[in-house]
């Protein structure tokens, strides 16, 4: 799970310093939305944890199958 990580190369919890690598915001890219490429990347970051966490590998993560319940995330489509 380090790869979804920031590099922190410096914390000060008790003044609330934190200084980490810089990571450009997400953009448009070959007609893909900034919104669609961050729902992308975070489908792979769940989509990790959920294996890490079951053994289940599912990526299949992407914003058609992810639902409202409630005002919480749904994942729909556990074709793996």
């Amino acid at each position: 799970m380090a790869d979804f990580l920031p590099k922190i190369h410096y914390c000060d919890s008790l003044n609330a310093i934190v200084v980490m690598d810089y990571y450009p915001d997400f953009q448009e890219t070959n007609h893909v939305t900034r919104e669609e490429n961050i729902i992308l990347a975070m489908g792979k970051c769940i989509s990790r944890l959920i294996t890490r966490i079951t053994g289940i590998h599912v990526t299949d993560i992407h914003d058609d199958n992810v639902r409202d319940k409630n005002g919480n995330a749904v994942i729909i489509d556990w074709g793996y």
